[in-house]
């Protein structure tokens, strides 16, 4: 479970440990707990909020913690009319307007957040503060959203998070800076540096999923070569494609992903080796260069998944590596039923497979 900012046990940015909601998240992780739910909690350090006690004496460091933008003549995306009225008054230059949400009793109505300098001392004052959530919380991990944190300090946080011997995540989320706005920039060529110390990825906002090569996926959105997996978001993803990476949206807030993972649970998906269609292992291909496969492989049986990169309806046999895959030709496909995914179908293992445009099957096959 990730627990986001702008609610009720994590109400301000990057300020999980204030004073009014505290209680209430260790509350929440000890509930999570009963019921076998591991809680990461959002909380990096891109921006601080208007509710922080030490805002002003951060202030006052000459733009160390707080970035010294352009103040109350700033416009951005987010504030194309300028900065909130409260930032104007309080803070009035020197600093860059950031994420704005309205809160309920009884938290104040208002989070303002500022743009952080990178690499300063507030990265010890995160530090330390996520060893206190670790200890007073008892929290499993967290959820950073963009970050200005470096290798070491992710190195750092890791370490915190690891020396107790428990096992927690770190969940990382990006939009996509390849735009104009962020000067086409690729997130993975921005956050590489902390990869290592990451668990997941959640690329993310701006994504296009519909529209870009096989090559971008793998490379751009999966986490795959850098040993990471990853979720979709931007308008639920592409089921389909995202198999192919080992990839579903994050449940419920980009869809429902319970009838797939039924099919998952119904095969054993835990416990099989993944081949996907860029590894020479990859014990099955097809016949079309647009339509591709990886195999999810246990024992003597497999979970096919095939995704079209072709731009109209095209049909692709499976070929099977006997080796790997004995199949006498007696075998049947089966295309299990999946709400919002695919019809219930059986093929014969020399059928051709139709594929519809930007779409494809999850095959059952064994001896």
């Amino acid at each position: 479970l990730n627990m986001h900012h702008a609610s009720d046990y994590n109400p301000y940015i990057n300020y999980p440990y204030n004073d009014t909601s505290f209680s209430g998240l260790i509350e929440c992780a000890k509930k999570a707990h009963q019921n076998n739910i591991r809680l990461k909690i959002y909380y990096t350090t891109r921006e601080i909020t208007s509710n922080m006690p030490e805002l002003f004496a951060f202030y006052s460091m000459n733009g160390e913690i707080i970035f010294p933008g352009p103040g109350n003549d700033t416009q951005t995306a987010i504030h194309p009319g300028g900065a909130h009225p409260w930032l104007r008054d309080h803070l009035r230059k020197n600093y860059i307007p950031a994420w704005l949400a309205q809160l309920g009793a009884p938290f104040n109505p208002l989070d303002l957040a500022v743009i952080t300098t990178p690499d300063t001392r507030w990265n010890n004052f995160y530090l330390e503060g996520l060893q206190w959530l670790i200890q007073k919380a008892g929290i499993d991990g967290i959820y950073i959203d963009d970050t200005a944190l470096d290798r070491v300090s992710l190195q750092r946080a890791r370490r915190i998070l690891d020396a107790d011997g428990q096992e927690r995540l770190i969940d990382f989320h990006s939009w996509n800076h390849y735009n104009n706005m962020a000067k086409f920039a690729s997130c993975a060529n921005i956050y590489m540096e902390i990869f290592p110390y990451l668990d997941s990825l959640w690329f993310g906002e701006g994504f296009d999923y519909q529209n870009t090569s096989p090559e971008y996926w793998l490379t751009e959105i999966s986490g795959i070569p850098f040993g990471l997996t990853g979720e979709m978001l931007q308008d639920g993803g592409n089921p389909w494609r995202g198999m192919l990476y080992g990839m579903t949206t994050r449940q419920l807030y980009s869809g429902d992903n319970r009838p797939l993972w039924k099919v998952w649970d119904e095969f054993g998906i835990q416990g099989s080796e993944m081949f996907g269609y860029w590894d020479s292992r990859c014990p099955v291909k097809t016949d079309h260069p647009q339509v591709l496969a990886t195999a999810y492989q246990k024992g003597h049986k497999a979970l096919i998944a095939i995704a079209s990169w072709a731009p109209q309806d095209v049909e692709c046999h499976l070929f099977f590596d006997q080796n790997q895959l004995p199949f006498p030709e007696k075998t049947t496909i089966h295309a299990p039923e999946i709400a919002g995914f695919q019809p219930i179908r059986d093929f014969e293992l020399s059928q051709a497979i139709p594929v519809n445009p930007g779409k494809g099957w999850l095959l059952m096959v064994s001896e």
